[in-house]
């Protein structure tokens, strides 16, 4: 099973990786992925969600923007607290 979570881990970054190459070229054709992008937010493995993260900085036009950013307050909003080097309060 690991070596299957594996796969899918490198899968998942290699996708995200070359999408950043086009975007550079194409970004309409990553925009139609804008979705896809958005769920790595939520990935487990933390280069995954960075990858997602500098993905949709780089997609952000006007028409976007409000739908970009409501993801992102949701996505803090989930993650507000989970810091490891943040101390609980008793």
């Amino acid at each position: 099973m690991k070596i299957w979570t594996q796969f899918l881990f490198s899968f998942k970054y290699l996708g995200l990786l070359a999408m950043s190459k086009i975007l550079q070229t194409n970004p309409k054709s990553v925009q139609i992925h804008k979705d896809l992008i958005m769920q790595g937010l939520d990935d487990k493995d933390e280069s995954i969600r960075l990858r997602s993260l500098d993905l949709l900085y780089g997609m952000v036009s006007k028409k976007n923007l409000m739908e970009i950013i409501k993801k992102l307050m949701v996505h803090m909003s989930k993650a507000e607290g989970t810091h490891p080097g943040k101390k609980k309060r008793v």
